[in-house]
């Protein structure tokens, strides 16, 4: 990712520019959440640091399905775990320190010109205020993106694969 006139481009290793077109058809987009983060990677019942639990795998495939246009995620493909990992004083609130660690083994997609297969792995370390209602202190997330595109063309088939990563600090 470099910037050009003050606008992010993307490009792949080879120095070619990713056609925004496809780009925009597997970034995720910021607002289509179907579940709180909470029904997504909290737990039904307190913990101590230390303690991880399971996420709620058809959830999280359902919140990536909704980000990612004309996806289709298996459930049984998604394994991931958040963990207490500490309680801290972040610029003097106080919180807890939390990490998220998600893979989606396979994946599929297909916008009816194209087919898509792929992986993900996301991440995420949050520190969240112990008052529920006080937005996170703290956020930082990564998710990388690997995907083969086949396209049907008129005098053959060709064969792309693309690998996103993506990385945001909060």
């Amino acid at each position: 990712v470099e910037s050009v006139r003050g606008e992010p481009r993307i490009s792949r290793e080879d120095g070619r520019v990713i056609d925004d077109d496809l780009l925009a058809e597997f970034l995720p987009v910021e607002g289509t959440r179907e579940h709180s983060e909470d029904e997504v990677f909290g737990s039904k019942f307190p913990r101590r640091v230390g303690d991880s639990w399971a996420i709620v795998s058809d959830l999280f495939a359902e919140e990536i399905e909704a980000a990612i246009p004309h996806t289709k995620i298996d459930p049984k493909d998604v394994a991931g775990t958040v963990r207490l990992t500490d309680t801290a004083d972040v610029e003097g609130v106080k919180c807890l320190l939390m990490e998220a660690r998600c893979e989606v083994a396979k994946l599929g997609s297909s916008d009816g010109r194209h087919e898509f297969t792929g992986t993900l792995t996301a991440s995420e370390d949050v520190a969240l205020p112990l008052d529920a209602s006080q937005p996170p202190a703290s956020d930082r997330q990564s998710m990388r993106y690997t995907m083969k595109r086949s396209a049907r063309l008129r005098d053959g088939e060709e064969e792309e694969e693309i690998t996103l990563t993506f990385s945001r600090v909060i």
